[in-house]
């Protein structure tokens, strides 16, 4: 990785900032490296001031994921679904050097793209006994992957990549996660490790049964079809529980149902509600709940969720148009809605659901835009920092949440055009699809970093704007704007390939 790191080190010129970071406490060098994004973090690693404090976050968790980095402009390529990703290792060469080097392993190694993946090199008449790249690494690394606690392979398990699941197993390698592209279990349960922790099936149908119980240490499990039974079989390490689809009538006695203390995230489609409050109050720890699909839920207050989430997910549920009981759900950070009627009373005063940072609000564009939401009527939290709309929404006179960080207005109608100043700290802004005919002095905040302007089939002018004094922006996408025919022009200073203008008028 040595070359990669010098270029990316270069081209980014931040040596001499890396020699005057280490000078710095430690505490000051950790809250620094704590705003790197952690996949990004072995690259530092040949800058040796730096490895006492990264090595230590290294040797937790890893992945190997080939093609990853893009050493011409590791910016660029960086999108959020790879945000939260663990450090990232390029191959597993890269990663034994610097097991090598240092003498440590870690604790668990995620890899991607590796299953069914033949390997280079092989002679064409050898075809059928050509090995995949698992294979050539499990023979050629097999001290470090037996070294290392948990294996998690996450690419999905098909018939056809089935050999080298049975590799992985065979060999003794530990491992942590699987995802089972079958209905037919007898293959997974016959070789996979009491050890396994996450578990994915989204073509199961679970059936009554303790064919989970074995896995003692399971955290995540994934399946497609269960009813209420379920909870009566479930280890109770289970912190994740994703089920497509749950029944909810069953004749059973709730009262044998486990507490499940550790249960955190629960995910489930549900089309009737029926007896599903009788189990909610065995989840008792809960922190995320995610509901979809319920064409019969009219009253959030029904499901019984304990008032202590810190975020709730709703998809899909036509009929939702009470749940301003989340009023008093104070602990809540983050509400996520799509294709749901929502009731604004749920932020008619400040003061409700006083934590919130993140709102999302979702109309697909088949859904029934019948209703049209004034957003002059809304009153969010002061603890609000990210904001997210698409749907028939009308602004006249409104006021953004003034700590907001993050606004996505997509589909919004501006009665008198954008009349408002927005916040100061706001750093990523998207206008979409709105009725906007000009953006014409538009004073955009200092700081902003993301700038989307799209879709807007009306736009013609975007002249006498700050663009030009913008220079912290690092994605701008000024596009299929058909009217659009005046523009400011852009920092000349900024990176290259940072501003994209086309398809517009």
């Amino acid at each position: 990785m040595t070359k990669l790191v010098i270029s990316i080190l270069d081209h980014m010129n931040i040596i001499t900032l890396l020699n005057s970071l280490v000078k710095q406490p430690p505490e000051i060098i950790n809250l620094v490296l704590a705003y790197i994004p952690k996949p990004f973090l072995p690259i530092f690693l040949d800058f040796a001031p730096l490895v006492p404090y990264i090595l230590p976050i290294i040797i937790h968790n890893v992945r190997i994921q080939e093609g990853y980095y893009r050493s011409e402009d590791p910016i660029d390529f960086f999108s959020s679904e790879f945000y939260n990703s663990p450090p990232v290792f390029d191959s597993m060469e890269d990663l034994a050097e610097m097991v090598q080097k240092f003498d440590v392993y870690p604790k668990d190694l995620e890899m991607v793209n590796v299953l069914g993946k033949l390997a280079e090199k092989f002679p064409s008449k050898q075809d059928e006994r050509r090995e995949t790249t698992f294979m050539v690494w499990g023979h050629k690394y097999k001290e470090i992957l037996h070294n290392i606690s948990s294996i998690h392979i996450l690419d999905p398990v098909t018939g056809s990549n089935w050999n080298d699941m049975s590799f992985c197993l065979t060999h003794r390698f530990t491992l942590g996660s699987i995802t089972y592209l079958s209905e037919d279990l007898e293959n997974i349960m016959r070789i996979c490790p009491e050890t396994l922790q996450i578990l994915r099936l989204p073509y199961y149908n679970f059936a009554p049964s303790d064919v989970f119980l074995r896995f003692y240490n399971l955290k995540t499990l994934e399946i497609k079809n269960a009813d209420l039974r379920i909870f009566n079989f479930l280890p109770p390490t289970t912190e994740n529980l994703i089920i497509e689809r749950l029944g909810t009538l069953t004749n059973f006695d709730y009262e044998s149902i486990p507490i499940l203390y550790k249960l955190s995230y629960l995910e489930v489609g549900i089309r009737h509600i029926n007896d599903f409050p009788l189990v909610t109050m065995k989840f008792p720890n809960l922190k995320l709940f995610h509901i979809q699909n319920s064409h019969h839920l009219s009253d959030f207050d029904s499901l019984h969720i304990p008032d202590t989430i810190n975020v709730l997910k709703i998809a899909s549920c036509p009929n939702l148009v009470n749940y301003t009981s989340l009023k008093t759900f104070h602990e809540l950070r983050q509400i996520s809605v799509f294709n749901v009627p929502v009731s604004f009373d749920l932020f008619n005063s400040i003061e409700y659901i006083p934590n919130l940072i993140e709102f999302s609000f979702i109309h697909s564009f088949e859904y029934d835009y019948s209703e049209i939401y004034d957003l002059d009527l809304i009153k969010f939290p002061k603890s609000l920092r990210i904001l997210e709309f698409r749907g028939n929404f009308c602004i006249q006179s409104w006021e953004p949440p003034e700590n907001l960080q993050k606004l996505s207005l997509r589909g919004t109608t501006f009665t008198n055009g954008i009349n408002f100043k927005f916040p100061i700290n706001l750093n990523n802004l998207v206008m979409s699809s709105t009725n906007l005919s000009t953006m014409d002095g538009v004073q955009f905040p200092p700081g902003l970093r993301v700038l989307e302007i799209r879709e807007n089939q009306n736009l013609t002018t975007m002249i006498n704007t700050n663009l030009q004094q913008l220079t912290r922006l690092v994605d701008v996408k000024i596009l299929s704007n058909q009217k659009l025919s005046k523009l400011d022009n852009f920092n000349e200073d900024l990176r290259e390939g940072v501003v994209m203008v086309y398809n517009n008028g």
